[in-house]
Order: structure tokens, then C-alpha cells, then sequence
């Protein structure tokens, strides 16, 4: 508002207040941090503007258009700005980011149905299909305009079907080619010519092998990423961090460590990213966060001393300015 004041004074109690009351000089750089000089040795305080505004979609229990389930595992963005929300009970949740209208699809919604409610992993592919990975109904193809729907669940009987009913991630690498991680049933890959929807899929399973050190270290796989250099990188949930090379099919194992102490092995990881100047981030269930150095092969943990206020990384992002978010 143009009539309201904000009034910045030294508190000697608080050590983020003004450094001190009688400013000389004032500065406001192209990022927006203004900076004050100050009298008697004070020296210069950098004010930053708190620019963080949180708007939340959220269920509300008495208006029908609402996101269903607060419990979110999923957010894909599409072309059309439609948010499509992978819910814990509430299946998929269509959310039009102009007109802020909610539709659904659910196992119980004969026009838009899918196997489980509990969804973990949504992408797309450009056919205009919706790949979605769900927690015990395995893979739902969903196509976005007739909701057409093909469900791949694993059958122990038949080694061309999908290797679990838990799909945590979905990797396309091409038109033609796919990866699924399923917790259990190790990676997955499938290729395909032309529509998906239109065919058959057969499932080459990649698994842990005892007495092979270049097969994958563990079948529970949380998350697949691709880095800048065309690496294939697995983060497995007991088995750490495994790279793989398409062209030989073989794994290559990373015994993460943070170099400080062997009870700080980090083995059930959850997400992993490559930041802009090549660094590899690992978030991890109950280790925190750890970089890692491809060069070195080093791993630095980060964790409560240096300001992290869990020991559970879900998701990691680079913002334009360097800075990791983690949640």
C-alpha cells in the first residue's frame, strides 16, 4: 500500500535488527537488498525484502470445488496450465489454473477411473497420454482429452509384465523409450513404437543380481534422473546411489559416505538433482541432504548443524540465483 510505513530500528536484543540508529548512507541494488550505512563504527547492515507470498489449494470440506486430499505426492504442469495433483486418497486432481476449477479421476469414476487412489509419480508423454505410477495399482497410461486408460500391474506369471504395483518414477527418455522405477521390482524399461495406448507393453526388468557388484545395488528404486551428460543416475531405497550406462547395461555403485563418520551412511535415498555447475544433490530419508562430487567421486553431508531443520529430503530444485530449495 502507498500510505504504509515500515519502520527499521536497532534492537540490542535481536541481532537481525538495524545495526544501528543513525543511518548515513542508503543503497538499493538491481536485486532489490537495500543497503544502510550507519554512524559510529556500526559498519553496513543489508536489509533484504521478504518477498515469499504462499497462496495454498487446499481441501475445504464444505465447497465441492476443492482439491479432495491434502496429502500431495505428485504435481505435473502441462501446456494448457492444467495442474494434474497425484493425491494420497483422492486419485488425481485436474486443476485449471484460469477458470480454478477442480475435476477428477479416481478408481471410483467410471468416466475418468484409474487403478489406485494413491498416486506417486505423473508425466507425460507426446502423444498426450498421462503416465501415472501409483503406490498398489502399478502404471495407469491415461490419454488427457478421452481418458482412455491402460493399467500394467505385474504378474508373477508373466516375465513381460511390469516388475511391481509400486511405481515411484517414470523417466521418458525418447518417444520410443521409457523408464519405470518400481519399489521392489527393480528398474524398468519400455520400448515402444508409436502410441502407447494403441499397443501392447513388454517390461525389461533390470534387478539385483547377489553376486554381480554391476547390477542394480537395490530393486527398491525411488527415483531415475538424467544429467546434462546423458548418465542415467538410479536412487535406490537400501542400496544408495547407482549410475547406469544404456550401452553396456551395466551399474556402476556409489557407497555414500560423508567422509566424516561411517554411521552417516546415506543409503535410502529419495531425490536427487544435478545443479548448474554439475554438482549432484542427495536427499535421503533420515541422512539429510549430500552433495557429490563426479570429479572427486566425494560426498559432503549436509545436515542440523549446518541449518537443516530435518533429517527427511523429499524434493530438491536450483532456483536462476543458485540457491537449493529443499523441502
Amino acid at each position: 500500500n502507498k500510505n504504509e510505513t515500515l519502520h527499521f530500528f536497532n534492537d540490542p536484543f535481536n541481532q537481525n535488527s538495524l545495526g544501528d540508529n543513525d543511518v548515513l548512507s542508503l543503497c538499493t541494488d538491481r536485486s532489490g537488498i537495500i543497503w544502510a550505512g550507519s554512524h559510529l563504527g556500526a559498519g553496513i547492515t543489508k536489509i533484504y525484502k521478504n518477498n515469499a507470498r504462499f497462496n495454498h489449494i487446499k481441501h475445504e470440506p464444505r465447497i465441492q470445488n476443492t482439491l479432495n486430499d491434502d496429502v500431495v505426492w505428485a504435481i505435473y504442469k502441462d501446456k494448457e496450465n492444467l495442474l494434474w495433483i497425484g493425491t494420497y486418497k483422492g486419485g488425481v486432481n485436474i486443476y485449471d489454473t484460469a477458470s480454478k476449477r477442480f475435476s477428477y479421476i479416481s478408481n471410483t469414476n467410471k468416466n475418468k477411473s484409474i487403478s489406485s487412489n494413491h498416486v506417486r509419480a505423473i508425466e507425460e508423454d507426446t502423444f498426450g497420454n498421462l503416465w501415472i505410477g501409483t503406490y498398489d495399482g502399478g502404471l495407469n497410461i491415461i490419454n488427457k482429452k478421452t481418458f482412455k486408460t491402460v493399467v500394467y500391474k505385474n504378474n508373477p506369471a508373466d516375465p513381460s509384465s511390469i516388475g511391481g504395483n509400486q511405481v515411484q518414477d517414470i523417466l521418458i527418455e525418447s518417444d520410443s523409450v521409457y523408464w519405470i522405477a518400481t519399489f521392489g521390482g527393480g528398474l524398468n524399461r519400455v520400448v515402444v513404437k508409436g502410441n502407447p495406448l494403441n499397443q501392447k507393453l513388454n517390461f525389461e526388468k533390470f534387478k539385483n543380481k547377489i553376486n554381480d557388484p554391476n547390477s542394480i545395488s537395490d530393486n527398491r528404486v525411488y527415483k531415475l534422473y538424467r544429467s546434462h551428460d546423458g548418465v542415467f543416475w538410479i536412487c535406490t531405497y537400501g542400496g544408495g546411489l547407482n549410475s547406469f550406462d544404456p550401452i553396456t547395461r551395466k551399474f556402476k555403485r556409489y557407497p555414500i559416505n560423508s567422509g566424516q563418520d561411517d554411521k552417516f551412511n546415506i543409503q535410502n535415498l529419495m531425490t536427487i538433482l544435478e545443479d548448474s555447475d554439475g554438482i549432484i544433490w542427495l536427499g535421503s530419508y533420515g541422512g539429510s541432504l549430500t552433495s557429490f562430487d563426479r570429479k572427486t567421486e566425494k560426498f559432503k553431508r549436509y545436515s542440523f548443524n549446518e541449518g537443516l531443520t530435518s533429517g527427511v529430503v523429499y524434493g530438491i530444485l536450483e532456483d536462476n540465483s543458485k540457491n537449493i530449495w529443499i523441502s
